[in-house]
């Protein structure tokens, strides 16, 4: 599910056994230049299984690196990045099986994330996934260029 749009509601959905991220919330600038920026949407009571299963999810310039990832697709080689993604809700989802994050947050602020259960992320090990847009990281929860709340979250 890949939202490119502000004031809406992801809820009570299922995902399962698909190739790339679950749900990608943010901007497109880097290749077709479109959308803008993913503000005041909550993300809540989804289930996602065994995603993120596709060989393309770990290259270097992947910038989708959880089974929720809130992102924009920025050129590579910038250095600059802004908290354009703003006022989300991360809550009550269930992410079981997934090669890379649970949840990866970038370009974004004022971000809450709570309540969610996470479990079997990371499965591929890969360090190099992302890392042509410096998303690299190893951990359930991922918060890189960007600030977000994190509270009761079960990490199993």
């Amino acid at each position: 599910l890949r939202i490119m749009a502000s004031n809406g509601l992801i809820l009570d959905n299922r995902f399962e056994r698909q190739k790339g991220c679950a749900i990608s919330l943010g901007a497109e600038f880097a290749f077709w230049h479109e959308a803008g920026w993913v503000r005041n949407v909550i993300v809540s009571g989804n289930s996602i299984h065994d995603v993120g299963t596709g060989s393309g999810i770990l290259r270097p310039e992947s910038y989708t690196m959880g089974a929720i990832s809130l992102t924009a697709r920025t050129e590579p080689e910038s250095a600059t990045y802004f908290e354009g993604n703003r006022f989300i809700m991360i809550e009550n989802n269930t992410i079981d099986g997934c090669s890379v994050n649970g949840i990866s947050i970038s370009f974004a602020c004022d971000i809450t994330v709570q309540g969610n259960v996470i479990r079997d992320v990371n499965l591929a090990g890969s360090a190099t996934a992302g890392s042509a847009r410096g998303l690299s990281s190893l951990q359930p929860i991922t918060i890189i260029k960007a600030a977000a709340t994190l509270s009761n979250n079960r990490i199993e």
